[in-house]
Parts: structure tokens; C-alpha cells; sequence
């Protein structure tokens, strides 16, 4: 059985969008801003196996009906995709993980968020990389990297900090306990060196709830120690709601969030999951697709990016 830790359901509130600019003020997130560059020159390893979760309890599963657009040709050589959004005006875009965000339109594509050397342009540690991608306007998008998630906006090329995944919590006599505790604080209480990375996240639109569903890795062993499900209302800062997930192994390459669950993508296999009930294998795919971004289609199918075979797939009931 899952555990949550907050408010007992989706806890979110409508907020306007300009609270979508506010900076998370905790030490472990950090801010930046600078003009982009639409250059179109790189590279990147083949993507990874996206490992497979066991469920705990019987699934109903339906194998997929669906339908394909290929992305070769519209994406750097070796791309390796990583996430893929749609915004309100029916805009596409796929996230590259080496370097950046391209709108794709039809036949076309463009470079319109150069992520090369990131850490430099922004301010961030060298190695910074983004996970994930999903719209949060015509112009704005929440994106994830190692520990931290930002606000990056193509209308001028900014990346600012927005929501602490990994937030820090004081040790000290007189530190308050955090309001919603999750694996990483509980090994940063007992003074063990934590990183936490999501390779998702998801927006909605109705309420401005963000998630994200990060593992929790041990600094110095490198073991995974934890995997949960995080929630945010719309003014970012530090979960709200956190879901422990039943096995650490679990870690999802896209999520699209629908009514009161989440649908996750793990590998072939859509799981959804919402408070009080462990995740449950809805839809199965043919084995050799690779889930790594979720979105809503314009159509309003649901929208999976199948990073290893560089193809969108369209499904109209997962």
C-alpha cells in the first residue's frame, strides 16, 4: 500500500500564472538567466533501459491501440529524448538531452532553448542536465534536473529555480521539522548525503499542481534508498504532498497527470496512480518501446515519446 505524507488528496489551488515566476528561496536551488542560442550541433550517448517495476497487487491490463510519428531526421544525430510537451495552443516540443528544445511542426523543427553548457550560461553545477520537460503556458515550461526544478521560458531564453525536489532541512536544536517529510530528509536529518533525480514531471492545467517523481540515491554509496511521488501547488517551493512508491526500483520516464491520478510511464508499460492506492499497470505497449516523456496531445490523446525508437506514439484511451 502506498504512504502519503500532507493533505489527504490533490491539494492544490488556482493561481494566476505570473506566480509562475516565483524563485524557490531554499539554498539547494539555485537561479539564472540569459539570452538563448539557437545553434544545432551535437551528440549524445544512446538513452538507457529504463528499468521495468514489478507491481505489488494484480493489474488490469489492455494492450494499446495507437499510432505512430517518426522523429528521425527532425532531431540531432543520436538524439537522446528525454521529454516531450504540448502547450495550450497546441504547440509540440521534445526535449534533447545534449542540447535542447525544438519545436516540431509537421515536417520541420527548431531549436528554440539551447541547453549547452548550462551550468556556465545559468549559474549551475557544470554537469547540470535536464530530465524532463512539460508546458506550463504558450511560452513557459517546468523543467528537471538533478535535485532542482526550474521555470524555462523561450520567449527569452531565461532558466530560473522554481520547485525544490531535493529541499535542504536544518539539524540544529531549534529547526522546526519539516511540514511534509520525505525519504531524502529523513537521511539528511541522520546526516547522510543525499542527490534525488526525476526523470518526470507533469503539469495541470486546471490548477496549476505540478509532480514529479524523483528516486533518492545515497551520496556515498550510490544505493537507492527511496522512490516517491512529489506534488507542488502553483507557487512552486517545496512539495505539498509526498506518495511513497513500494518499491525504490520505481522510477517513471514520463507522466501526464488526468483528474485525480497520474499516469506514469515506465519503460512499455503505463501505470496509474493515485492517494491511497499503489500503482497499477493500465496499458502495456509492444516491449521495445522506451517511455520517456507523457503529454496531452492537441487531438487530447495522450501523448508518449518513445526515446530509444526517436517516435511519438498517440493513444486515445490508456
Amino acid at each position: 500500500m502506498l504512504q502519503t505524507t500532507g493533505l489527504s488528496r490533490w491539494p492544490f489551488k488556482s493561481y494566476p500564472i505570473s506566480l509562475l515566476v516565483a524563485h524557490c528561496l531554499l539554498s539547494a536551488c539555485s537561479a539564472g538567466d540569459v539570452s538563448r542560442d539557437d545553434g544545432f550541433d551535437a551528440t549524445s550517448a544512446p538513452p538507457a533501459t529504463l528499468p521495468v517495476f514489478d507491481p505489488t497487487v494484480p493489474s488490469t491490463t489492455a494492450s494499446a491501440a495507437f499510432t505512430t510519428v517518426e522523429l528521425e531526421g527532425l532531431v540531432p544525430q543520436n538524439a537522446k529524448l528525454v521529454g516531450v510537451a504540448v502547450t495550450p495552443n497546441g504547440s509540440l516540443y521534445v526535449l534533447e538531452e545534449n542540447t535542447g528544445l525544438y519545436r516540431v511542426d509537421g515536417g520541420s523543427s527548431s531549436l528554440v532553448f539551447d541547453t549547452e553548457d548550462l551550468g556556465l550560461r545559468f549559474g549551475l553545477e557544470p554537469s547540470t542536465l535536464l530530465t524532463d520537460v512539460t508546458a506550463t503556458s504558450d511560452t513557459v515550461f517546468a523543467a528537471t534536473a538533478e535535485n532542482d526544478g526550474y521555470l524555462l521560458d523561450i520567449s527569452d531564453g531565461s532558466l530560473r529555480s522554481y520547485f525544490c525536489y531535493l529541499p535542504e532541512v536544518g539539524v540544529g536544536p531549534s529547526d522546526p521539522p519539516p511540514a511534509v517529510m520525505s525519504v531524502s530528509q529523513t537521511f539528511q536529518l541522520q546526516g547522510i548525503a543525499v542527490k534525488q533525480r526525476t526523470e518526470s514531471v507533469g503539469y495541470q492545467f486546471s490548477d496549476g499542481a505540478l509532480f514529479a517523481q524523483p528516486q533518492t540515491i545515497r551520496v556515498d554509496t550510490g544505493e537507492v534508498v527511496g522512490s516517491e511521488l512529489f506534488m507542488f501547488d502553483a507557487s512552486g517551493g517545496e512539495p505539498v504532498n509526498v506518495v511513497t512508491m513500494p518499491d525504490v526500483s520505481f522510477i517513471a520516464g514520463g507522466m501526464l497527470p488526468v483528474g485525480d491520478e497520474v499516469l506514469l510511464g515506465v519503460g512499455s508499460l503505463i501505470y496509474r496512480v493515485g492517494i491511497g492506492s499503489p500503482p497499477r499497470v493500465s496499458t502495456t505497449l509492444p516491449p521495445d518501446v522506451a517511455i520517456t516523456g507523457m503529454a496531452r496531445a492537441a487531438t487530447g490523446q495522450v501523448l508518449l515519446l518513445d526515446g530509444e525508437n526517436l517516435q511519438l506514439l498517440y493513444l486515445s484511451d490508456p
